[in-house]
């Protein structure tokens, strides 16, 4: 996997269509949908973008501990949340999830996580995925100690979400549990 540095935030597409800290989408030939149709300006600020050994864009989302799942529910402005909406009830809709499940609340950035995976691979037709790296054992910011205790956050987020065990986008989405722990032998 090749990573790719999104920390520069003076360059911008010169049509807008990027955003900043998201420069790695000017590496996706065939975008069908600029990115600002999507997604107001500004957001969202990705831990990792690479592309795999097959030159396939790669999303990565990196948590140290339960507090950074349940993210704050989204600030943005009235205009930006219109447009945040419609991503998430467009993205919920392909995944037959109820309208009624509100996606802008404490598992904001999950949801919205899955909404560019989503304006990637069907919007635009790119074959991006999207990974989540879980630390454990991580004394300093008192994350999980277990796989496990992971695992039933992760469940309890998507059951809040709607998002089933089951859905179109799930064999683009993998998870990888790292124990910090054995780095420090």
């Amino acid at each position: 996997m090749d990573l790719v540095d999104t920390t520069d935030d003076e360059i911008v597409n010169n049509d807008d269509s990027l955003q900043p800290g998201l420069l790695f989408h000017s590496a996706l030939p065939g975008a069908k949908s600029p990115l600002k149709d999507f997604w107001p300006t500004r957001g969202p600020q990705w831990d990792a973008l690479g592309l795999t050994t097959e030159g396939e864009p790669l999303l990565v989302e990196a948590k140290g501990n339960l507090r950074e799942l349940i993210s704050p529910a989204s600030q943005a402005s009235p205009g930006s949340m219109a447009r945040i909406e419609q991503s998430l009830a467009e993205t919920k809709d392909y995944l037959s999830i109820s309208d009624d499940i509100p996606w802008t609340g404490r598992l904001y950035q999950y949801a919205n996580r899955i909404a560019h995976l989503y304006y990637l691979r069907i919007i635009n037709e790119i074959p991006a995925h999207l990974l989540f790296v879980y630390f454990i054992g991580d004394t300093d910011v008192d994350g999980p100690n277990t796989v496990e205790e992971w695992r039933a956050a992760i469940t309890v987020a998507k059951a809040v979400l709607g998002i089933p065990e089951r859905h179109k986008l799930k064999k683009f989405i993998a998870e990888v549990f790292i124990d910090v722990r054995e780095f420090e032998k």
